[in-house]
């Protein structure tokens, strides 16, 4: 179509704004693709038919960057002076200005023309190329001249804005949107630079104009000097200078306040590190936004003032963000917020209104990621609940959540307990899979009375116990789940086979295997196919040191649940075993040495209320206890005490049947803190005394019959004392001395 026969649309009322070709220009597109040529007929479209001069065709471009793209460098002026074209308009498709189009096609005259009316040279596309970063589109001549052209004009104008703000006062006519973006020869923006020399009125002036590059950062490595303000903002630099009207104005302006810089510092930290209290104060002044950083610069304070002003700062932070916060995202599930509103130093263990922890909060929603979060960000995992005595491993193992549970199995224990002697330290710092709560069950028992499977496994896998008692003492059982049940029973089976064969198959090797399989506390529960406890067995076999291990952990504390003052303190009991030091033995003239009898025996817990001072009613409930339950006296397990359910004995009763082993019976009495064993009757009525009368145990006769607590007038069911039991002279002699020298009961 000719230009004739399209201007003859006229007469039709055709739109000159709306109609194309099949290329995609308009008119005003097709005039200015003419030359100057056309001169006439585009003052007429724009004059006349009032073509919008800033038009866009198909591609995005306007007649201007058709002009500079095809380097009629007059027309560009005439379309610029005379028809108001604006040498700044972006292409749409690309974000590139008629700039780029002369400089790309190497037009320098058009480069010129086009800076010299108002073309902004630091104008960036949409993928940051400026005009001097483009490659040439033409085939025989290179930018570098355009090039040149644009960084000498660039430097020229960075030049004088660095000095206009500086040393004098800048207005919104010098500037372009894009010279905050820009930085001079040494790095700095000028927003930089007004804020470094306090400059108010021009840091004021450049903020109305254009927040862009508020928050931009110093990237300048080129020399060692400059290296230390890496990554700082405007802000920073204000701060660090102790400039403190720019940064309560850039704060005003909206600067970002948590920007840190490449030492990780914050513009709070610099204040703080050069002891700008005004500035600092200023920095805090604008709440909530500004608290960010608060331990960081606890840490580099050295003021005292100014620890006092961070201190009650991080309160306030605690108190008006974190916990509302924390217990808002975590009842929500939004582990996306709860990670960007904790910072190091917030505590994480805040309570609800119902006294519960964040922490359990997410297990009982089953919130994966949030536990994982709060675990990260130092959550006490050792904290009880108050009413139930409960850990995260129980509450997650009674609700089930199986994902839950296996993350926190990861801040457990070694699956087999810890080494003899080692309860205490930094074991303490985590989880015990045999923790017991209020009720004096573990995750295991809470789990497996839900009848879950899958945790019960993953729990067993870890390390859990099966050897607990019901609360008739016997081993417990939930014969309701049958799968759960299967699950138990064989791996009790297990377990209890290992440590029985161990123990009977008396080597060193044996003996390093069972400290290593040994759950301290627990495993004493364990019984035999005759109704043996390992104690018993080990007392038979008559190995002293396995005799010594086991006794090491006989002896704890019933659960923490029974004293309020524990669960008061959020006690981070773990699995209930008392933490005493290791039993350790030495040879003096054929004697065993057991330094765990000063510790238990003259503790003052343990000593307090011993045998003669119980009380009636602590008799009355031993009496009426089930002999399962033969361990629990005063307070504390004791598992000497245990008794077998088939024939009575006791640990006492077994040392005397392979033989004389008084090294053990004097351990066994020394160890025990009331020396309740050395009176227990077996099943046919005879105490340890009698049966070592009746074996003829000459030293054990000796021990028992020098114990304090022995009572040497006990018959038997047939009536018969101790002497009677046997034939032996020396033996009757013994026990007929020892009566005379103990008091009639």
């Amino acid at each position: 179509m000719t230009l004739i026969s399209f201007v003859s649309f006229k007469t039709l009322n055709f739109n000159v704004n709306t109609e194309c070709n099949t290329d995609g220009d308009f008119l005003i597109h097709v005039a200015v693709r003419g030359g100057l040529c056309q001169l006439p007929l585009i003052m007429t479209l724009v004059r006349i038919q009032h073509a919008d001069i800033e038009l866009c065709n198909s591609k995005g471009m306007t007649p201007l960057m058709i002009a500079a793209q095809s380097g009629n460098s007059i027309l560009c002026d005439l379309l610029i002076c005379v028809l108001g074209a604006d040498p700044n308009k972006v292409n749409v498709e690309n974000g590139r200005s008629a700039l780029h189009y002369a400089a790309q096609n190497c037009h320098e005259d058009v480069v010129s023309c086009l800076i010299k009316r108002g073309a902004d040279i630091n104008q960036e596309d949409y993928h940051g190329c400026l005009p001097d970063n483009l490659p040439t589109m033409h085939q025989y001549y290179t930018s570098a001249d355009c090039n040149e052209i644009i960084c000498q004009r660039r430097k020229q104008r960075q030049e004088t804005l660095v000095d206009i703000v500086i040393n004098g006062q800048i207005t919104t006519d010098d500037l372009a949107e894009s010279d905050l973006c820009c930085v001079d020869d040494e790095g700095y923006t000028i927003i930089m630079l007004a804020a470094r020399h306090n400059r108010i009125e021009n840091l004021k002036q450049l903020l109305d104009f254009s927040l862009k590059s508020v928050d931009a950062q110093y990237s300048n490595t080129s020399t060692n000097d400059s290296m230390k303000e890496i990554g700082m903002t405007a802000l920073s630099m204000a701060a660090s200078m102790g400039h403190k009207d720019s940064a309560r104005l850039l704060l005003l302006k909206g600067a970002n306040a948590c920007i840190v810089d490449i030492s990780g510092y914050l513009p709070l930290h610099h204040a703080v590190l050069q002891s700008h209290d005004d500035v600092v104060d200023v920095i805090l002044d604008f709440f909530p936004l500004t608290y960010k950083g608060l331990k960081k610069a606890l840490d580099l304070c050295n003021s005292p003032a100014l620890q006092r002003k961070l201190k009650q700062a991080q309160q306030r932070r605690q108190d008006e963000i974190v916990s509302p916060g924390l217990l808002e995202f975590t009842m929500e599930g939004n582990a996306d917020k709860l990670y960007c509103l904790l910072e190091e130093g917030d505590m994480v263990d805040t309570k609800s209104a119902f006294g519960s922890w964040p922490l359990y909060l997410a297990i009982e929603n089953g919130y994966h990621d949030v536990v994982t979060l709060l675990c990260e960000k130092g959550a006490d995992l050792r904290k009880r609940h108050l009413a139930t005595g409960n850990t995260v491993l129980h509450l997650a193992a009674s609700l089930g959540r199986l994902d839950v549970l296996e993350f926190l199995l990861k801040f457990c224990k070694p699956q087999y307990g810890v080494d003899v002697g080692r309860f205490s330290g930094s074991s303490k710092k985590r989880l015990s899979v045999n923790a017991l709560n209020g009720s004096d069950k573990t995750a295991l028992q809470l789990a497996a009375d839900k009848g879950f499977l899958k945790p019960v496994k993953c729990l067993l896998n870890q390390g859990a116990t099966t050897a607990l008692l019901d609360s008739n003492g016997n081993l417990f059982s939930v014969p309701e789940y049958e799968g759960v049940w299967s699950e138990i029973l064989s791996h009790r089976q297990r377990h209890t086979d290992l440590i029985m064969n161990l123990i009977e198959k008396d080597s060193k090797p044996n003996f390093e295997k069972l400290k290593k399989a040994w759950v301290p506390g627990f495993d004493h529960n364990l019984r035999d196919h005759h109704g043996n406890t390992p104690l018993m067995v080990a007392c038979k076999v008559g190995n002293v040191d396995v005799v010594l291990f086991l006794l090491q952990s006989a002896v704890y504390p019933q659960s923490f649940a029974e004293d309020d003052s524990l669960l008061e303190d959020n006690s981070d009991n773990d699995s209930g075993v008392l933490d005493t030091d290791s039993v350790r033995t030495s040879s003096q003239e054929g004697e065993p040495h057991c330094s765990y009898y000063a510790v238990v025996r003259n503790s003052p817990v343990m000593r307090s209320e011993v045998t003669e001072n119980r009380k009636v009613e602590t008799l009355l409930q031993d009496i009426s206890r089930p002999s399962g339950l033969s361990m629990y006296h005063d307070g504390f397990i004791n598992h000497i005490c245990a008794v077998n359910s088939m024939d009575g004995s006791t640990s006492l009763h077994t040392c005397l049947l392979k033989g004389d082993n008084f090294r053990i019976m004097e351990l066994l009495l020394k160890i025990d803190p009331n020396d309740m064993t050395v009176n227990i009757q077996n099943s046919s009525g005879l105490t340890p005394l009698h049966l070592a009368c009746q074996l003829e145990r000459r030293k054990c006769t000796e021990i028992l019959v020098n114990c304090p607590e022995t009572d040497l007038n006990i018959p038997t069911m047939d009536g018969k004392l101790a002497e009677e039991m046997t034939n032996n002279k020396n033996i009757i002699k013994i026990v007929q001395r020892g009566r005379r020298g103990h008091p009639v009961r």
